[in-house]
């Protein structure tokens, strides 16, 4: 049985001089701690102004995520293959526990649940035999290309580079996600490479 609610009542005012000082505004505390626009707790009377009756309200809010954020590069010209991961030779940053990188391996894994943000460049060329010619390459959940992510550019001669670039934002219910970056076109060499990978919610 929930208890009785708090009623405070001031007994060192008669009651002719509450009615002639008027009604009291009705009381509400508010945590200084908590950011203006944002739920915190608070007290309201829901009474009269002879027998207030003090409501409290004390939203649930939930954790913030524990920032996270890696960057994985591979400076050196690398010769891809169409459908097979990029390795990274390097972790070049990384904060936090939820994003994780071998120096070496192609995969950036993500192991807690959140929302992420990851956005790729490299740096694509071809053969003098193959031009003129299209490079492309895209990002990969779980070895499945992830939608938007695939970017291709036409290089025109053998001395010609094109820049590769894209972002995107994917949910990671739980378990571990792998973000990997393929190569979409043949023989093509990517260099400058870096993938980069920030928890955000």
């Amino acid at each position: 049985m929930p208890p009785a609610p708090l009623v405070l009542r001031d007994l060192s005012v008669p009651p002719d001089r509450r009615v002639l000082q008027g009604p009291p505004a009705r009381p509400v505390l508010r945590d200084p701690s908590v950011p203006w626009g944002l739920p915190g707790p608070s007290v309201v009377n829901t009474g009269t102004d002879g027998a207030a009756v003090l409501t409290f309200t004390l939203p649930a809010a939930a954790a913030p995520a524990a920032p996270s954020a890696l960057t994985a590069v591979n400076a050196a010209a690398t010769c891809g293959t169409i459908g097979t991961a990029l390795a990274l030779a390097a972790t070049q940053a990384s904060a936090g526990t939820a994003i994780t990188h071998t120096p070496g391996s192609p995969d950036i894994l993500l192991t807690a649940p959140g929302t992420y943000e990851i956005s790729y460049n490299t740096t694509a060329s071809i053969p003098t035999g193959t031009v003129p010619g299209t490079v492309s390459a895209y990002l990969a959940n779980n070895g499945a290309a992830i939608p938007g992510t695939t970017v291709s550019s036409t290089v025109g001669t053998a001395t010609a580079a094109a820049a590769l670039t894209a972002a995107t934002i994917v949910t990671v219910p739980g378990g571990t996600s792998s973000i990997t970056l393929v190569p979409n076109s043949a023989d093509t060499t990517f260099a400058d490479t870096a993938v980069t990978v920030r928890r955000i919610g």
